[in-house]
Formats: C-alpha cells, structure tokens, sequence
C-alpha cells in the first residue's frame, strides 16, 4: 500500500493514498469472524444499500448520504484500508530522514487509534437511542448514520492498530517532489504530483484536509546516530 507524506505548511503533515479499501482486502482475503468480522460485514451491506439507490425514496435517501459523508475526515478511508495492509511504502519528502517520517507516521496512527476509539463509542452508545424514530415514515437515516459512523470508526481504529503491529513490513521511500508546502495557493506542485505518482484526487484531498484541524505536527528533528 503505497501512502504519501505531504506537508501544510505551518509544520502541518498529512498522509495520503489512492489505494482502495478492496486492495487491502486482496492482501488478506481470509474471513474474519466476531467483532472484526461482523464490523466488514455490516461496512460492505450498508455501503451497498446507501449507495446505489438510483430512483424514487432510495435516491433522496443517497443525496443526504453524500451529503454527510462530506462531514468525514478525508483521511479516514486511509486508516480503514490499512486494517488488511501486509506492507506499507511510505514516500516521504528528502528533507525528511527515515527517522523522523517513522516518529510522525508512529505519532499520526496513535492519535487517530485513540481518537476513532472515543468516536467508536459515542456512536455505539447513541445507535440504540434512534430506535425512537423508527415509527417515522421513510427510511431511519439518522440510526443508519449513527451505526455506520460506529462501524467506520472501528475499522479506522483497526486500521491503525494493524499499521503499528509487527506483523505489517513498512518501508520508507524519499523523493524531492515531496518537498515543499501542498498548502493553499500550490496548486502547480499539486498538479505536478499528482502527474508524477498518477494521483486523481489529491488536489481535493488537499482542499478538504486545509479547511480542517491540522492532523500532524512535525517535532524537533530526531536524532539519528
């Protein structure tokens, strides 16, 4: 699984990739059962039923599920697709040393474990509590939402947790196109990129990721002995 590390500006760092959550699955193709398992399960059904209503009740049910789907950190199919990855190849800026890309990648994959756990719960503990609209007429969207946002969230966090095991191999990779602010106004090195590494959505990952709270900040430089 190839992920790119790209700098905000303002020692802001994010981690991007392409690669979708079906190829992770494809390194690691065995069933999964209990907690795990049943979470896939239920991802891949609702994901089924949500988005691909074409016409009637189905259809406006979709627009209001893309809608909130907007509302999703950008970075979050990321962590979800690294919960089968076997091996991980992150291409860093040369300004970087491998040192200080591991720290940062250590530091990001702990922060969001912790952050998609408290999320996980919240969206647990609120799932049943939609069970009072049940009697509306239509779809309950919102009890949808709140149990796909608590399935997500686990599958982020296990995404997490399965990058910072032993049993994933990461390699590091340096490359000078990385270098620089993929910022606001850098629109020509986004492009240039996006040429380079045939990337199709980063320059709308970039916009999304900017107008939100920074994910990582990069520490004094490590010691490399």
């Amino acid at each position: 699984m190839k992920i790119y590390v790209l700098s905000l500006g303002d020692g802001r760092y994010v981690f991007y990739s392409e690669e979708p959550e079906t190829a992770a699955e494809a390194e690691a193709p065995e069933p999964r059962r209990g907690m795990r398992g049943w979470a896939e399960r239920r991802y891949k059904s609702l994901q089924v039923i949500l988005n691909e209503s074409e016409k009637g009740v189905g259809l406006r049910i979709r627009r209001i599920w893309e809608s909130l789907q907007k509302r999703i950190s950008p970075d979050e199919p990321v962590l979800r697709s690294l919960r089968r990855a076997r091996t991980i190849v992150l291409h860093h800026p040369d300004s970087f040393t491998e040192a200080e890309t591991r720290t940062l990648w250590r530091d990001y994959l702990k922060n969001r474990k912790g952050r998609h756990t408290f999320w996980f719960v919240i969206n647990l503990l609120v799932s049943p509590l939609t069970l009072v609209l049940a009697p509306l007429p239509g779809p309950n969207i919102i009890g949808y939402w709140f149990v796909y946002r608590a399935v997500c969230h686990l599958l982020a966090r296990l995404g997490a947790a399965n990058a910072r095991s032993a049993q994933v191999t990461t390699k590091f990779l340096s490359t000078a196109a990385l270098d620089g602010s993929f910022g606001s106004g850098n629109d020509e090195r986004i492009a240039d990129v996006s040429l380079n590494f045939e990337l199709r959505g980063l320059d709308e990952f970039v916009k999304r990721m900017t107008a939100k709270t920074p994910s990582s900040r990069r520490k004094a430089p490590v010691a490399v002995s």
